[in-house]
């Protein structure tokens, strides 16, 4: 059974004050989380592209992506790609859309900063993530054999720019 919608969620940049909260819904949502260092790296460096779901002043979820700068092999341009590197949402706020907000507003902030495609790695066994990543336009590139440093694969998804 779907848990009742909420009122109005707010996504915005992340700040400072949001750490604590991210670092506990990154805790209780991955078997293996990323250490504090990652997200304070990814604040200082990556910010514009750092977002937060918050709900009744409570950061209920996030995500962190960045743009890479790739040299292209057909000549020497640089490629810009969006890499959405976590997104979680607190499991009392799961299943009511607030994962989908972020990943709409996430790829509309790459999208404004010119990434010409967004990648991201999921778990092969995550097929819900899988799913609501294809209906956001999201492909299956490959598989990346042990990924993950528990062993599992992952699945390369990559969605190309749209144009406007």
């Amino acid at each position: 059974m779907k848990p009742p919608t909420l009122g109005r969620v707010r996504i915005r940049t992340v700040e400072a004050g949001d750490l604590d909260e991210i670092l506990e819904i990154n805790r209780k949502s991955f078997v293996l989380p990323y250490s504090s260092s990652v997200f304070k790296e990814f604040f200082r460096e990556h910010r514009y592209a750092f977002l937060v779901a918050e709900y009744g002043g409570q950061v209920v979820g996030y995500s962190m992506s960045r743009i890479l700068r790739k040299l292209s092999l057909r000549g020497l341009t640089v490629r810009k790609i969006g890499h959405i590197m976590s997104i979680a949402v607190d499991p009392p706020f799961r299943r009511r859309g607030i994962g989908k907000q972020l990943l709409r507003e996430t790829i509309q902030v790459l999208e404004e900063n010119d990434a010409e495609e967004i990648r991201l790695e999921v778990r092969v066994t995550n097929h819900l993530a899988i799913k609501i990543y294809k209906s956001f336009g999201f492909q299956e590139e490959r598989i990346l054999p042990g990924y993950y440093s528990d062993g599992e694969d992952a699945i390369l998804m990559v969605r190309k720019a749209q144009p406007e």
